[in-house]
C-alpha cells in the first residue's frame, strides 16, 4: 500500500549545500536507520539562500521537523516572528554544530515547538542524541564509542573537561578507532 504524499512524515534540512559532506547524517540516517517501511519526505535547503526564501520553501513544504545548524534556527525563526506573519510550527527542531541560545529554547518551548540537539562530525555522523529530559546527550555506544580524555592522556573523571575521542564502527570503507576529533566535552556523574 502507498500514501498520500500529504499524509508522510516531512523533513527539512537546511545546510551548506555546496560542502558534500553537509547531508551525510541525514542520508546516513535515511539510507540505514530506518526500515523500508517507513516513508518520509524530505527537503533540502542551502543555508546560503536568502533567509526570505528558505522561510517561503518551509512555508510550502509545511514540515513536521526541521533540521539545521543552532545559528541557523536562531536566524530563521528570529526573522519569521520579527515579521509577525503567521507562519506553520514544525513540531520538532533538531540542531547540530553550534548551539541554540537560551532564550531561543525558550521561546520554542513557548511555540509549542521541542527542541532537541544531535552531536555529529563528519568522520562520525550520529555521536549522541539530546536526552528527552533535555539533560545532556545519550551516547550511540553500539556505533560510535566515545571517550573523555584528560590533558595527559588519562580517562577524564565524570564532570572533568576533555577530549572527545571517538571510534566509527559502522563505516563500510573504513572503521575510525580512537579518533581525536578536536571537540572538548565531559560526562555527567549520573546515567
Amino acid at each position: 500500500p502507498t500514501r498520500r504524499s500529504s499524509d508522510l512524515y516531512r523533513r527539512a534540512n537546511i545546510a551548506p549545500l555546496d560542502d558534500p559532506g553537509a547531508l551525510q547524517a541525514a542520508t546516513f540516517e535515511r539510507a540505514s536507520l530506518l526500515p523500508r517501511s517507513v516513508r518520509f519526505e524530505e527537503r533540502n535547503y542551502s543555508m546560503h539562500d536568502p533567509i526570505e526564501d528558505i522561510a517561503a520553501g518551509l512555508e510550502e513544504f509545511k514540515p513536521h521537523v526541521v533540521s539545521a545548524y543552532g545559528s541557523m534556527l536562531e536566524e530563521l525563526f528570529g526573522h519569521l516572528l520579527a515579521s509577525g506573519a503567521a507562519f506553520r510550527r514544525p513540531q520538532v527542531v533538531a540542531y547540530a554544530s553550534d548551539p541554540l541560545t537560551a532564550t531561543m529554547r525558550r521561546r520554542f518551548g513557548e511555540l509549542g515547538i521541542v527542541v532537541t540537539s544531535v552531536y555529529r562530525c563528519v568522520e562520525t555522523p550520529l555521536i549522541a542524541f539530546e536526552c528527552e529530559a533535555h539533560d545532556g546527550l545519550h551516547v550511540n555506544e553500539d556505533l560510535a564509542p566515545v571517550r573523555i580524555v584528560a590533558d595527559d592522556g588519562s580517562e577524564a573523571a565524570p564532570g572533568e573537561s576533555g577530549a572527545v575521542v571517538t571510534s566509527n564502527l559502522f563505516g563500510r570503507g573504513t572503521v575510525l578507532l580512537n579518533y581525536l576529533i578536536g571537540d572538548r566535552a565531559h560526562t555527567l556523574d549520573a546515567p
